[in-house]
Parts: C-alpha cells; sequence; structure tokens
C-alpha cells in the first residue's frame, strides 16, 4: 500500500515536471518556427535580390546573419526543454504498469544523438510515448497519427538541408520545415500532456 502511495505520489509530480518543460518547450517551438520562417521569407527576398535595405536599415546579408545567430541559439535552448519533456513523459509512463516498453526514459532522448539511428528511432520512441499516453496498443502503426508523422518526416527534411549551399533554395525549403516540424511539436506535446493524467487509470494494453 505504501509503495502503490509512493508511486503516485511520483506520477502526480512527474505529471508537473511533464506540464513545466511542455510548458517551456511549446514556448521555445513556436519562437523557433516564427524565426524560421522569417528567415525563410527572408531568404527568399534576399536571394532573389528584393531585399527592402532602404525599408529596413540594414543589408539583407547582415539581417540574415543576425537571424541565424538568433536561430540557432534559440534552437539549442530548445533542445534542453524538449529533451527535459520527452524525459519526464517518458518516465511517467514508465510508472504506470502495462505492456513492456521498449525505451526507457533516458534513451527516448539518447537516440537523438546516435548517428543514422536518429533518422529513425526517435520517431519509434515517440510513437510508443503517444500510444501509452492515450491508451491504446503499444507498437500498432495504426496507431502512429499522422500529426507525429508530419513533425518526423519535417525535422528530418530540415536536417538533410542543412548539406545545401548557404541562403539558397535548399535553405528555404529547410527553415519552412522546421517551422512545421515545430507547430507539430506543439501540438504533440500538448496532446500527451493532456493524456497522461488519465494513465493512471488504465490497465494497459497489449
Amino acid at each position: 500500500m505504501k509503495e502503490r502511495a509512493t508511486t503516485i505520489e511520483s506520477f502526480e509530480k512527474g505529471l508537473e515536471g511533464a506540464q513545466f518543460f511542455g510548458n517551456v518547450a511549446c514556448f521555445l517551438a513556436a519562437l523557433v518556427a516564427f524565426v524560421s520562417t522569417l528567415l525563410a521569407i527572408s531568404i527568399t527576398l534576399f536571394i532573389f535580390d528584393i531585399w527592402p535595405e532602404a525599408l529596413i536599415g540594414v543589408s539583407g546579408a547582415r539581417a540574415l546573419d543576425a537571424l541565424e545567430v538568433a536561430h540557432t541559439l534559440t534552437l539549442l535552448v530548445s533542445f534542453y526543454f524538449v529533451g527535459g519533456w520527452i524525459y519526464q513523459a517518458h518516465s511517467n509512463f514508465y510508472l504506470i504498469d502495462g505492456p513492456a516498453k521498449q525505451f526507457t526514459p533516458n534513451w527516448a532522448v539518447g537516440w537523438f544523438f546516435v548517428p543514422i539511428a536518429n533518422l529513425i528511432v526517435p520517431f519509434r520512441a515517440m510513437r510508443e510515448l503517444w500510444q501509452g499516453s492515450h491508451r491504446v496498443r503499444i507498437n500498432s502503426d495504426a496507431s502512429a497519427p499522422n500529426l507525429l508523422w508530419v513533425w518526423w518526416i519535417s525535422w528530418i527534411a530540415a536536417l538533410f538541408s542543412i548539406l545545401g549551399e548557404t541562403h539558397s533554395i535548399i535553405d528555404i525549403v529547410g527553415y519552412g520545415a522546421i517551422s512545421l516540424s515545430a507547430v507539430a511539436l506543439i501540438l504533440i506535446i500538448r496532446a500527451i500532456n493532456r493524456a497522461q493524467p488519465d494513465m493512471a487509470h488504465s490497465s494497459n494494453r497489449d
């Protein structure tokens, strides 16, 4: 009985942690989406030689450099909070009885840093988190909503876009993809955070 009370207390604290990290991550993701969109528009104006320097008062090259620095810093800070949210949300899922989980909280984050595997495995970990949080059948391909696919495919497209030339059409596509991925991630975080409080009331699915 005492062990169960401790688990419930840990789960409730975990929900608070997921809400905190999730809220900050959503704010930063929205900021990333905004700056990414601004960069995509700015690069379009720059490469087509229609940058309104007289109106803005700064050259296109200098403006793009400043925006890219701001984008990089915002993205790096967002990685910390998104990673914190993924870890905490997975930890909450781990506290609930049910089928064996394939991904530990540490590795749900860690796979993002493993070359090659980071193109596939983080998506699978997020799919497991979504399925478990929404009390649906674990490892069911049909249970990965389109929102997860939009988030991940956009993110992969953005990663590959960095191989292109600086200030090119590829950059426009890449920043657009980052913006789309960030918006999808916000919706994913909010959906999972809304669903997780109900996990404790389910005996889970195999």
